[in-house]
């Protein structure tokens, strides 16, 4: 080191003009570095996002509106905003504004929003001029904002710049021992400054952050250098006699700190190359390359101005602050076993607290705008032109996505297929008019596209497509002839075909032809006169029988025009059209003699009459159980309409009322089959009933019962487990009272002896067979103390003896509780006990279903039938009224079969009853119940009789034609009469003709003949021959070519022509024929009309030159449109939504458009701000971890070169990577999250720069311990670098704090302010926790010396 300081000393003037002479050429140069503000340009060569930027460069034309600028006006009325509009449109260089009137992107609450758009890019003059056009051009009453849609500038105010650097000289004005000093320093950084930008010439460009930023940083990571090589100056001129020699010394002292410092600063950044996003690479090469430089600097600059202002720095000497680091040395020396659990504590919080701080890779941009109207997160997809057909399927399932407000791409835009009327909005969307091209003739443009063949058609669907179509429609009307138009009206009466064959009056027939009423009239009388067609009027009923009866037939003239039988039938009819005979009252015998019914049939319409409405009505269940058992169903007419099912079960349930009704006492069995429940349950139910009954436990206390009677009980009743034990006794009590003799082996089974011992009590007693009970008296005789045979002896006894024991005894008999026999002794009571039916089933339903004890025995039915039994027993017993739908609910029956047995029971007295002809065939027709008891015939002749009655009374008019079908007459004949009475009476005037006939009449018959004929003027004769024409050709309904509908057309207008009738088939087909499934893209459609239609002459005239050139223009718009969306291999898609650029929604939705792709498409590429974050945080953990890595082994590597000693470099690097993870917290707890180049540049910087602090502590402590103990060497090490620490670390914190904090952009703010933090962070660390570590692990750090210590004597 010693010859590298002689050679930097000795060759200080010529080093010094050297290193000036390249500040100048960098000063010019640092001029011409390219600025770059489009970040794109740093994403990875092998980033997808970047490949689909270039293939839109190259395969895309750049569009022509390149600045956007957003303008909002508050609280417009609606017609300022039209106004605001146009005066937007005005400002020079402006090529369009954007506005939706409806739309919630422009309108929201009391904010209107316009898009100003302009060919000039952002940041030129025009596009300057057009913000400055807009704040200076409304006036002060309208409240208005504006923002331009430009990525923010990076920029670093000039006023900044300088407060910071002012910051930075009164820091060093403060620390330093010369007022000198700072001038001195902020030369030699700006010698490296200027070097640093100059030399970023070998970029090709440097982005907008680095320029502006990285000299900032050069200044603060490298002002140490400067500090310690000046205190290091001042430290040896005690000691030397010259300043030259000093500064040799203080030179060769330095250059291994400021080296290693410098060192750690550089790696730490270099670390930024492994970044793929290679923003991180140029920030991390420039401020590395700034730091060497300044490192260069202070070598070589700074020493040659020190020793030239050395006389001067004398002269300007200063106290310097002294800050007393006693108390901080033995605090560190106190607590120096507790700070490492203290540092592993910390290390470890702050490594986990810093995981909750999420990363985001954009800025948040102030633009207040947005806040109301936010903007629109656009992505490109660009794919492969093959792909086309497939891209729908992406589209589709985008567009089920309801934040997705646009797709726009040339598959669902320009290149997809339409319909003409999707065709016609989408022509409307691209035109300034509200309908460029009219629906009709974009739907014929689509049949000449089809296919174009000519139709055929019926003069009256010509007619009318002219009148109703052509006529109304403003683009095609105007070219229709005049005459055509003129007499559309006339046209449309005689293109309506069902209209020209509808007979009408003679006013109507005036009216419709303009013709005089009285001439009309004399044609209708003579029409009528040759073809016998008139309107013959209508009459009553009662008028024409009266007509016929007392005019027609008593007149000799008119009386052979009605045969005898219809005189026969007319005077029977007679009696029916009488009012007064229809409406008097009469019995139903009398009603049945007048009609020719059956009595019964009669009475029993009398009665269901006399019966009225019974839904009120009520009967008990008895009551009615009776009348339908007793009477209903023994009546054969009624019994038919119960089924033998439902006949049962009335039988059933009438069985169960009265049995209910009786009260009879039932005894178990009897209730059982009643219930439709297995005796045994309802014995046991029996006893369950009576044992609340004192009397019949009192009973059954008291009941005996023989050994042989009580076994079976007591069987029946015990549980399983014990029944074959109780099997084996009734099989001993049974052999017992048989008397039976049973040899030794049956014996031996039956006592459970053995075959040996039975038989030599057989022989004993010789015998070969033996009764039970003389068996066991015998082998008692034997074995008097054998207690299973004494018992078993008392078992035989009891049994044979016949003896009846009470509850206690059969008890100790059987080893039972007695209340367990008296519960048998009450089933054997409660089975000879009755019980009424309505009792026992309120028990069951009250007492047994409610209690879960017993409820779990009756299933879910069975409980429910015994419930209905329950309900019909004490509704019989009670004899509570009932309506029918209750009856028929208890029945399982409809409701309109019990209200028929009410109407029947209810209405029977009708002695006194009396009904009209009318209410009797009234009532019977429209009650189901009655007209379905009859038989067709007597139907028929009653629904007959209605008609009539009806007619007559009613007044009903009939037409001849009605009334002869009516009455079965023949039609001609009762026409004949009609026209003959309207004769008589003047009626003439009904009389109508169909407008064809009457033309074709007059036309013909009248103008064919000369007496006629001269009634009628040339004018009208005229009119009526083209008329018959023209109807003639409508009715006959035959379809016509254009040639010869031109021909028809010109008996009404020679100035129609062949090529105007062409043009009108062509639309008419495509109106009516043309496929609405058919389907052009839009680009067809502009292609058919300037290549097949513009050429073609039948349309001349509806393309001047004004449509022509509108058309085309159009056509040029549509290429440049689609050129920016296909290219000759590629197209592109763009997504348009309200999604943040940065979120965890938006990176779903990014990965769903990626998926959607990746399945459908063979090759694509995503272009778009979330894109690029999406791709940055796949790629950024990894990365960071990388680079963390890397900066963590690089610099231990570098301090562990500088200490030869791998526990201080150890500690030093832990301890900033700390404060690292601390500063992320801090950002993480008040912001939510930290900019990921923030972060990168923390890490980096930190890792690499304020390690220095930590150097400079440590060698001053290392020095120290050479010559002093622990205590004092801690102390110096305090005294010796708090002045360098403070010092480099003020203008550190305090300047990037001041630049987070005036700064406007985010990112040099986020920058900045992170770290600031991460600075005072690492400087409270390497102050508070360092010197407790170092002296901690001061054994191990200076274990080599300690021992030689100790050996010294």
């Amino acid at each position: 080191m010693k010859k590298l300081a002689e050679f930097l000393i000795n060759r200080r003037r010529v080093l010094t003009a050297v290193m000036l002479a390249l500040t100048a050429v960098c000063a010019v140069l640092a001029l011409r570095v390219p600025i770059n503000r489009d970040r794109t340009k740093y994403l990875a060569d092998s980033s997808e996002m970047k490949q689909g930027l270039s293939i839109m460069e190259n395969v895309f034309p750049e569009s022509d509106e390149t600045a956007s600028i957003r303008v909002m006006f508050d609280d417009l009325t609606a017609d300022q905003i039209p106004e605001i509009k146009a005066q937007l449109e005005a400002i020079p260089n402006v090529s369009g504004v954007a506005y939706e009137a409806g739309s919630e992107e422009y309108n929201k609450d009391n904010h209107t929003l316009f898009v100003v758009n302009s060919r000039y890019d952002y940041d030129t003059d025009e596009e300057h001029a057009i913000e400055a056009a807009i704040e200076e051009g409304f006036p002060g009453y309208y409240t208005m904002a504006y923002e331009n849609n430009d990525v923010p500038a990076t920029e670093l105010p000039l006023w900044v710049v300088v407060l910071a650097l002012t910051l930075a000289v009164i820091i060093l004005l403060v620390m330093s021992d010369s007022w000198l000093d700072p001038v001195l320093f902020l030369v030699t950084i700006g010698v490296a400054v200027v070097l640093n930008m100059g030399t970023n010439i070998l970029f090709p460009y440097v982005d907008e952050m680095t320029a502006t930023v990285g000299p900032i940083l050069q200044l603060v990571l490298s002002m140490d250098y400067s500090i310690i090589l000046m205190n290091r100056y001042r430290q040896e001129k005690v000691t030397h006699s010259d300043k030259v020699s000093a500064m040799k010394t203080a030179l060769a002292g330095s250059v291994s700190s400021i080296a290693s410092s410098s060192l750690t600063t550089v790696v730490g950044l270099l670390a930024l190359v492994f970044l793929s996003f290679k923003l991180g690479p140029e920030l991390g090469i420039v401020l590395a390359k700034g730091v060497f430089i300044s490192m260069l600097c202070a070598f070589t600059v700074l020493p040659a101005m020190i020793l030239a202002m050395d006389p001067l720095l004398e002269k300007t000497r200063k106290k310097s602050p002294h800050v007393p680091m006693a108390r901080f040395s033995r605090l560190s020396y106190k607590t120096r076993y507790a700070m490492p659990a203290v540092f592993a504590a910390l290390f470890i919080a702050s490594f986990i607290l810093q995981g909750y701080t999420q990363i985001v890779f954009t800025e948040e941009n102030d633009d207040p705008l947005a806040n109301v109207f936010p903007k629109k997160n656009t992505v490109a997809v660009v794919y492969r032109n093959e792909d086309e057909a497939k891209i729908d399927s992406v589209i589709s399932e985008l567009e089920k996505d309801e934040r997705v407000s646009d797709i726009l791409g040339y598959a669902n835009t320009l290149g997809k297929e339409m319909t003409a009327e999707d065709m016609g909005k989408a022509v409307a969307e691209l035109s300034d008019d509200a309908e460029p091209i009219g629906d009709n003739l974009l739907r014929m443009l689509y049949f000449i596209a089809e296919d174009g063949k000519m139709p055929v058609i019926t003069a009256s669907d010509f007619i009318n497509f002219i009148t109703d179509t052509v006529l109304p429609d403003k683009t095609i009307g105007k070219h229709l002839d005049a005459a055509l138009r003129d007499n559309a009206e006339q046209l449309r009466t005689l293109a309506d075909r069902t209209r020209l064959t509808t007979a009408i009056s003679v006013d109507e027939m005036a009216e419709l032809f303009g013709i005089d009423r009285e001439r009309v009239e004399k044609l209708y009388l003579y029409y009528t006169i040759q073809n016998g067609v008139a309107d013959s009027g209508t009459m009553t009923l009662p008028v024409f029988v009266d007509y016929v009866l007392n005019s027609v037939a008593a007149n000799e003239t008119y009386g052979s025009m009605v045969s005898a039988s219809a005189i026969a039938s007319l005077r029977q009819l007679q009696t029916y059209t009488n009012t007064n005979t229809v409406l008097a009252a009469r019995s139903a015998a009398d009603l049945a003699a007048l009609i020719g019914a059956d009595e019964s049939t009669v009475n029993t319409v009398f009665i269901l009459d006399n019966a009225g409405d019974v839904s009120a009505q009520t009967m008990s269940l008895p009551e009615f159980s009776s009348f339908l058992c007793g009477s209903l169903l023994q009546d054969a007419q009624f019994s038919s309409y119960f089924d033998d099912a439902a006949k049962a079960q009335a039988q059933t349930m009438d069985a169960l009322v009265q049995l209910a009704v009786s009260g009879q006492g039932l005894p178990p069995d009897q209730m059982a089959q009643t219930l439709g429940m297995d005796a045994e349950s309802v014995s046991k139910l029996y006893s369950l009933y009576f044992s609340a009954d004192p009397a019949f436990q009192k009973e059954a206390a008291a009941m005996t019962m023989t050994l042989t009677d009580f076994l079976p009980r007591l069987k029946a009743n015990a549980p399983a487990e014990q029944q074959a034990q109780l099997a084996q006794t009734e099989q001993l009590v049974n052999l017992a009272v048989s008397g039976q003799a049973l040899d030794a082996e049956t014996m031996a089974g039956v006592t459970g002896m053995t075959t040996e011992n039975v038989a030599g009590l057989y022989l004993m007693s010789g015998t070969e067979a033996m009764t039970l009970p003389d068996f066991l008296s015998a082998a008692l005789t034997q074995a008097p103390d054998n207690a299973g045979l004494q018992q078993m002896n008392q078992l035989v006894q009891l049994a044979v003896s016949g003896q009846a024991l009470d509850a206690s005894s059969l008890a100790s008999v059987f080893g039972m509780d007695t209340a367990q026999v008296c519960q048998i002794f009450a089933l054997v009571l409660a089975g000879q006990k009755t019980v009424a039916l309505a009792d026992f089933s309120a028990f069951l339903v009250n007492s047994v279903l409610t209690d879960t004890a017993y409820a779990g025995a009756f299933s879910e039915e069975q409980a429910a039938q015994l419930r209905r039994l329950d309900s019909i027993a004490q509704l019989a017993v009670s004899g509570t009224p009932l309506d029918a739908g209750t009856l028929a609910q208890l029945f399982d029956t409809d409701t309109d079969t019990i209200t028929m047995a009410f109407r029947l029971y209810f209405g029977r007295d009708i002695s006194q009853k009396t009904m009209s002809l009318k209410a009797f065939a009234d009532f019977a027709l429209s009650d189901p119940l009655v007209s379905g008891m009859m038989d067709a015939s007597t139907l028929g002749r009653i629904q007959f009789l209605q008609a009539i009655l009806n007619a007559a009374i009613n007044g009903t008019a009939f037409t001849s034609a009605r009334l002869a079908s009516f009455l079965g007459m023949d039609p001609a004949q009762t026409e004949k009469l009609y026209i003959l009475r309207m004769g008589e009476n003047g009626g003439t005037d009904s009389w109508t003709i169909s407008p064809r006939s009457f033309v074709a009449f007059a036309a013909t018959d009248v103008l064919g003949d000369a007496e006629l004929a001269k009634q009628i003027d040339k004018k009208t004769a005229e009119e009526l021959r083209q008329g018959h024409t023209l109807i003639e050709a409508v009715v006959s309904e035959k379809a016509y070519t254009a040639s010869e509908m031109t021909a028809l057309l010109s008996s009404l207008t020679d100035e129609v022509t062949e090529n105007e009738t062409e043009i009108l088939y062509l639309l008419y087909g495509g109106v009516n024929d043309a496929d609405p499934t058919e389907k052009m893209t839009i680009v067809e459609l502009f292609d058919l009309l300037c290549d097949k239609m513009m050429n073609d002459g039948r349309f001349a005239e509806y393309f001047d030159g004004e449509t022509k050139k509108e058309i085309l223009d159009s056509k040029a718009e549509l290429e440049n449109a689609v050129a920016q969306m296909r290219g000759k291999a590629y197209a592109r898609m763009v997504v348009t939504s309200d999604y943040p650029d940065e979120s965890p929604e938006t990176s779903d939705y990014v990965t769903r458009i990626d998926t959607l792709c990746r399945e459908n498409l063979s090759e694509y590429y995503l272009v778009g701000n979330s894109v690029m974050v999406s791709e940055m945080d796949r790629a950024f953990d990894s990365e960071y971890r990388m680079i963390s890595l890397i900066t963590a082994i690089s610099v231990f590597l570098v301090v562990l070169i500088a200490f030869r000693h791998p526990i201080l470099p150890l500690i030093l690097t832990l301890l900033v990577q700390c404060g690292v993870f601390i500063t992320v917290t801090v950002i993480g707890a008040y912001s939510g999250s930290i900019y990921y180049l923030a972060l990168l540049i923390v890490q980096s910087i930190l890792m690499g720069a304020t390690i220095d602090y930590g150097i400079v502590f440590c060698n001053f402590y290392m020095d120290s311990r050479k010559t002093m103990d622990v205590t004092d060497a801690l102390r110096a090490a305090y005294e010796g670098s708090i002045h360098t620490i403070m010092t480099s670390g003020s203008i550190l914190v305090l300047v990037l704090a001041a630049l987070g904090i005036l700064v406007s952009s985010p990112m040099i703010s986020d920058v900045s302010t992170t770290l600031s933090i991460g600075a005072l962070v690492a400087m409270l660390l390497i102050l508070l926790v360092l010197p407790g570590m170092t002296v901690c692990c001061d054994r191990l750090i200076n274990r080599k010396k300690t021992e030689e210590k100790t050996k010294t004597p």
